[in-house]
């Protein structure tokens, strides 16, 4: 009897394997988004701390957006389809 040849495609990924790498994903996502948050907060604070300090806010309503962010960040990464295509060929 013949072999046959081994198959170049991906093992078909089981439901613990895809819940893995899920909750691989999402801890990614949150290191990035606290890595970014952590730098986008002290590189003004230490490029010029004494001013910063007495800033005044031209719009502080704008703060209320800031638990928004997550939610975008998780639009772009965790909620992409991962078979969604990218860019349209003519």
């Amino acid at each position: 009897m013949k072999k046959k040849a081994p198959s170049l495609s991906r093992a078909p990924v089981t439901p613990k394997v895809a819940r893995g790498l899920v909750s691989t994903r999402l801890w990614v996502a949150a290191g990035a988004f606290l890595s970014a948050l952590t730098f986008a907060a002290l590189i003004p604070v230490i490029a010029r701390g004494d001013v910063w300090f007495a800033a005044t806010w031209r719009y502080p309503w704008l703060l209320l957006l800031v638990p928004l962010l997550p939610f975008a960040m998780a639009a772009a990464t965790y909620f992409a389809e991962v078979r969604m295509p990218r860019m349209k060929m003519p």
